[in-house]
């Protein structure tokens, strides 16, 4: 074992024994009883609702008042809120996400290929990460589960699963807006609407604009890049025409268009330790355009002392577009882009009974849909060996079109066997078919120009499962263990490419869980913990190399297994009546057990042969940093003129390598934020002032190691925004 783990496990049983052996000197002090923040989560299913506390899994959840103290715009803002997540924008193209969780992510913006973390909203699953990291508002909570989710989710959620649920309108008629101003001239405003049309329906009407006139200075284009701006309208409408139904129709429109990704300048920069610096020079703003529409509509039908019927059906029609600058230098030397168009929908129907006095069942029916078309290009000068910047430029294009059909059946079983401990079981049945068209590599500038497709298709089924056990020490204490197994399909390759892309099949991922979770101290210290092992098979990589005559070759393979052990701890202590600490501490360690290709690649190398060795085993696992650790302070005080709070909190995560061979590396990161609220007694206005990254640090999104450092780019790495400052002022009447 690990020293970092042996270490951990035993501060985990000293802090977890002492705070056991003081509770009932606390619990004698009435004035000592402050209620730490509940948070209901839905991703259990269930029909009585429980909080993240309640739950026998690791969840981070945020409510409404933790998402506004945290300024959380894009759900990349809460990147670095937890223990072992990564929930960055791939940055590539903007608004992809590049989300890992316990070191189970994807380097990829190809929308064939299926996530590792799935991303619900309001209960329908989003099938690609393209258009993931847009601008969120009015949210009611963001739930983060940790590790497998195969049974309850299913849609080849191996890494773990993101919720979010917006607000829903109450009775009340209530008026709410935010005026916001940050860095660099970015100008924020929403507002909203709710109340009953009548004594069956609430309605809300919100809307949401963002202006972003760009952060980063750019001293080719003589200007500030990364310009943004985004539109988002969101009615909603509940309905109970009797006491035993409700309907809940949310309707979504939303578009965003600007300045296309701001890539680091990494001239005279290795791409194993990339440039601290937030710095560009590229000759090429790009350009984005994101425009969605999405609705869902979920029923729940109480049936007494039968159980509880639900339905969610949603939909969502998705265009992305976009123009990068690639070789990110001051030359014309590689741009591309690419255009998507995706519409899906899905449908689950469930039901939730309680079959005996002690046993509970949970049982459903999943279909879902979605048809997407694909086009990428790339415009290069030439071989880039011996480029020359007045040799006519090379078009490449391709991509293709694809069929998705999903259908699942699932089963979940509670038996309580006793008041203080409570079996699961679960088990879910999946058949996936992809249906494809691959258009080769070619010059086209359009794809109904490519070359004529290859069809292709294939079908998998899955059985995923789960076994675990609960048991309630008392009502503040739990302790769990599980088991669980899940399932990513497999797919087909639509990156542009030199040879003609393979399909790659499926990955299995089985996770073994030990954990706790506790309320101490008269509820005055919060303190969870987890242990857990996932044993990845046939695990999904994307391996990109450097082309000099393509730029970038990228194949996805079932390139081998791998182990990733991991522990992680939170906790949050009431320290007094006006001050708060939380922490949070997440370790991980990952290895191949077991390689069916070389994972090296590197044709510049002679003494690379592609034979699997122990070079190859010694290669760390990509996006899996060993260490994370976030460590905050809240001071909240009631004045006579009102209330008023300050927040500080601290993350670090350690090195991890961005490619399979290692040679692109992440920085460690150190991230810093603050922020000030004060709430008047005698107006209903909120005023925040805020910081965001006050240590500069430049978050990359990728480190894509390019073909042409002789011309100053080393590698490709899209950078997200540093030091900024801002100021909300928030209306609610």
């Amino acid at each position: 074992m690990h020293k970092g783990t042996r270490l951990l496990l035993s501060l985990s049983t000293a802090l977890l024994t002492t705070c056991l052996s003081h509770q009932t000197a606390f619990a004698n002090d009435a004035n000592d009883q402050i209620a730490l923040e509940e948070v209901v989560v839905y991703g259990t299913k269930r029909s009585v609702t429980a909080t993240a506390q309640q739950v026998p899994t690791q969840i981070a959840a945020f409510g409404k008042d933790a998402l506004d103290a945290k300024q959380v715009v894009t759900l990349s803002d809460l990147s670095f809120a937890s223990a072992n997540i990564s929930l960055d924008d791939l940055g590539t193209a903007p608004g992809i996400a590049n989300f890992s969780i316990r070191g189970q992510g994807i380097n990829s913006s190809i929308p064939s290929v299926d996530p590792t973390v799935g991303i619900f909203m309001n209960g329908v699953y989003f099938g690609v990460s393209h258009g993931i990291v847009t601008d969120m508002f009015d949210m009611e909570s963001v739930e983060i589960h940790k590790g497998p989710q195969g049974v309850l989710f299913g849609r080849n959620v191996t890494g773990g699963a993101v919720l979010l649920r917006t607000a829903r309108p109450g009775s009340d008629t209530q008026v709410s807006a935010r005026v916001g101003f940050e860095t660099d001239k970015q100008f924020t405003y929403d507002a909203a609407i709710e109340g009953a049309l009548n004594d069956k329906t609430n309605a809300k009407l919100a809307f949401y604009h963002n202006d972003d006139n760009g952060y980063f200075d750019n001293p080719t284009l003589g200007r500030k890049v990364g310009k943004r701006e985004t539109y988002i309208v969101r009615p909603t409408l509940v309905f109970t025409p009797t006491s035993t139904i409700e309907n809940t129709l949310i309707i979504e429109h939303g578009e965003t268009i600007g300045d296309g990704a701001v890539s680091q300048n990494s001239a005279n920069q290795n791409p194993s330790s990339p440039s601290k610096e937030i710095e560009t020079v590229s000759d090429h703003a790009g350009m984005i355009n994101i425009n969605w529409d999405q609705w869902s509509n979920e029923t729940i039908i109480d049936l007494g002392t039968a159980g509880t019927i639900t339905n969610v059906l949603g939909a969502r029609s998705l265009r992305h577009s976009s123009k990068s600058d690639i070789d990110t230098s001051a030359l014309d030397i590689f741009h591309a882009g690419m255009e998507l168009s995706q519409k899906q929908w899905s449908n689950e129907l469930r039901f939730n009974g309680q079959l005996s006095e002690r046993l509970e069942m949970l049982s459903g029916l999943y279909y879902y849909q979605a048809d997407l078309t694909y086009f990428e290009f790339r415009r290069l000068f030439g071989d880039f060996i011996n480029l020359g910047i007045n040799q006519a430029p090379v078009r490449l294009g391709g991509g293709g079109q694809q069929d998705h059909k999903t259908i699942g059946s699932f089963f979940n079983f509670y038996y309580a066997m006793s008041e203080d401990v409570t079996l699961q079981a679960g088990l879910r049945y999946s058949s996936e078919e992809k249906d494809v068209v691959i258009n080769p590599n070619g010059t086209c500038d359009d794809y109904k120009d490519c070359q004529p497709g290859n069809d292709a298709s294939n079908q998998w089924t899955f059985w995923s499962g789960k076994v675990g056990a609960e048991w309630r020490y008392d009502d503040d204490v739990i302790f769990y263990a599980h088991w669980a197994r899940s399932h990513r399909a497999g797919g087909f390759n639509f990156r542009t490419s030199e040879t003609t892309p393979s399909p790659f099949d499926p990955e299995r991922v089985d996770s073994f869980e030990l954990g706790f979770k506790s309320d101490l101290l008269n509820q005055r210290l919060r303190f969870n913990g987890a242990a857990f092992v996932n044993n990845i098979n046939d695990i999904q990589r994307e391996v990109s190399l450097p082309s000099p005559t393509g730029g970038l070759l990228q194949d996805i393979t079932n390139t081998g297994d791998t182990r990733i052990k991991g522990l992680e701890m939170d906790v949050i202590a009431v320290i007094n009546d006006t001050f708060s600490l939380n922490a949070s501490m997440g370790l991980l360690d990952g290895d191949y057990t077991n390689l069916s290709q070389s994972l090296i690649n590197n044709p510049a190398n002679p003494d690379d042969d592609l034979v699997v060795d122990e070079a190859d085993y010694a290669l760390e696992i990509p996006r899996l940093s060993k260490f994370t650790l976030s460590i905050g302070g809240v001071y909240d005080i009631d004045l006579e003129s009102g209330n008023f709070s300050a927040r500080l909190d601290y993350a670090f995560r350690s090195k991890a390598p961005y490619s399979d061979n290692n040679v692109g590396y992440f920085n460690a990161y150190k991230m810093l934020n603050a922020g000030i609220t004060y709430r008047p007694n005698t107006v209903p206005w909120i005023f925040d002032l805020y910081a965001k990254n006050l240590t500069n640090t430049a978050v990359l999104g990728g480190v894509t190691v390019l073909p042409f450092g002789s011309f100053g780019s080393n590698y490709l790495a899209p950078l997200s925004k540093g030091r900024r400052f801002g100021a909300n002022i928030r209306f609610e009447f």
